[in-house]
C-alpha cells in the first residue's frame, strides 16, 4: 500500500494535463526584481543629479535601498562607474615633492 499514490494526488494531476497539457508543473514563482525597479532607478538619478558627491554608504541609507543593490543600479541600469579623482603625479616644480628646485637654478 505505500507504493500507491493518494487519490487526491491522481485528481490534481489529471486536472493540470486538461487544463495545461503539461505533465510538469508550471514554476510557480517568476523571480522579480522589486528592488530594481523604476521608481527606485529613478530615485537614485534624482539623488545623483542633486548630490553627485555622496558616498554610496550614505547615499542607500537616504534611499532606503541596499547599497549592493544601489551599486547595481549605478553600473547596470545607469552604466556608471564609479571614482574618485585624484591626481597621480604633483607637477608643480615648488611642490613640497620637489623641495631642492630653487637650489638647482
Amino acid at each position: 500500500k505505500k507504493n500507491v499514490p493518494k487519490t487526491q494526488f491522481v485528481d490534481q494531476f489529471v486536472k493540470r494535463v486538461r487544463e495545461t497539457g503539461m505533465l510538469v508543473s508550471k514554476p510557480t514563482r517568476i523571480r522579480t526584481r522589486p528592488v530594481r525597479s523604476t521608481e527606485n532607478i529613478a530615485a537614485v538619478v534624482e539623488s545623483v543629479r542633486e548630490q553627485p558627491s555622496t558616498l554610496t554608504r550614505h547615499r542607500s541609507q537616504q534611499l532606503d535601498i541596499s547599497r549592493t543593490s544601489l551599486m547595481r543600479i549605478s553600473r547596470k541600469d545607469l552604466a556608471m562607474k564609479p571614482y574618485e579623482v585624484q591626481l597621480a603625479h604633483n607637477m608643480h616644480y615648488w611642490s613640497q615633492e620637489n623641495p631642492q628646485w630653487m637650489r638647482t637654478l
